[in-house]
């Protein structure tokens, strides 16, 4: 049996990001001005910045502990601390500050957004192809002139047409729960995925065209402001809320989502933006744009913040 070593000094870091990078540093330093011999050294996540580094220089010394480098090493690893911020220039501290708030916001919010609603247009586009004419065909739509301003506005037709529709978003729902159910109770992988997809799928096409329609039924009781205190309130939750940011952000899309779908079928204003074929066009070139830029913002948006820390 092998005899235990009881004259060794061991030191150990434990994790916690910078907080506990920074705690580690004060114990080491502490540590090597009372000239304590360091044996061995483990440490992890947090605690690994102030381990890696210390390590690197020792080995650079000649693998041996000396004041003279020690106090070097704690001034280099104060100076550059913090590479997003110069704490010890307030000027240059606030403009750092104000830049990371931004990129964080452009990472976080900007780029999400814009990623999310690329495909706003080319889906409007399949809705109104494949359910368009059955849409509009529920409603009575004319022009009027409210206070020299010309309205466009659709009310919905109480005959059999209107139906139809019901008897196409009953089937749609149908469609979706069933294959909800199915996902819920599968066990084999692959058979899950598939199902997970269809229902996400099939989920998403009923409400693109459950919700405009619905919009379009309440067009002239619901008014402009209610809609944008509805995506408003939405966004809010998205943006302070993180342990609902999941959910709000798929509801936000949605909502949106919809609300292009009945502004692209139904040629009725939303948010007081009324339909008009050069600013669908111009959409139309933007989303192409967009769609062509996604594999790029999602990189932008992994390594956004490592490239402005460098």
């Amino acid at each position: 049996m092998a005899s235990q070593v009881l004259d060794k000094t061991g030191l150990a870091f434990s994790g916690g990001g910078v907080r506990s990078a920074a705690f580690c540093s004060g114990v080491l330093r502490r540590l090597l001005q009372k000239r304590v011999t360091i044996d061995y050294l483990s440490s992890v996540s947090g605690g690994g910045y102030t381990a890696a580094s210390y390590m690197d220089w020792k080995y650079r010394h000649g693998k041996k502990d000396d004041p003279d480098w020690h106090h070097a090493y704690f001034e280099n690893l104060r100076k550059y601390a913090n590479p997003l911020c110069d704490c010890f220039n307030p000027a240059r501290g606030i403009v750092d500050g104000v830049l990371m708030v931004l990129v964080l916001f452009v990472l976080t919010v900007v780029l999400p957004l814009l990623k999310a609603f690329s495909y706003v247009i080319p889906i409007t586009f399949i809705v109104d192809s494949i359910v368009g004419d059955i849409l509009r065909n529920q409603f009575e739509c004319r022009k009027e002139n409210i206070t020299g301003k010309v309205k466009r506005t659709c009310s919905p037709k109480s005959d059999l047409a209107t139906s139809n529709i019901i008897w196409i978003i009953i089937v749609m729902f149908l469609v979706f729960l069933v294959v909800h159910l199915l996902a819920k109770r599968m066990h084999k992988r692959n058979a899950k995925n598939l199902l997970t997809y269809l229902y996400r799928i099939s989920g998403f096409a009923f409400a693109m065209v459950f919700l405009p329609w619905v919009l379009e039924i309440f067009e002239e009781i619901i008014p402009e402001w209610a809609d944008v205190l509805a995506v408003g309130v939405v966004f809010a939750v998205w943006i302070g809320f993180p342990s609902w940011r999941h959910k709000a952000f798929k509801t936000l899309i949605i909502l949106v989502y919809a609300y292009f779908v009945k502004w692209v079928v139904f040629k009725t204003p939303i948010a007081g933006i009324k339909y008009e074929e050069r600013l669908h066009r111009a959409l139309v070139w933007v989303s192409g744009v967009l769609l062509w830029l996604v594999p790029y913002l999602g990189i932008f948006e992994m390594y956004g913040g490592h490239l402005f820390e460098e």
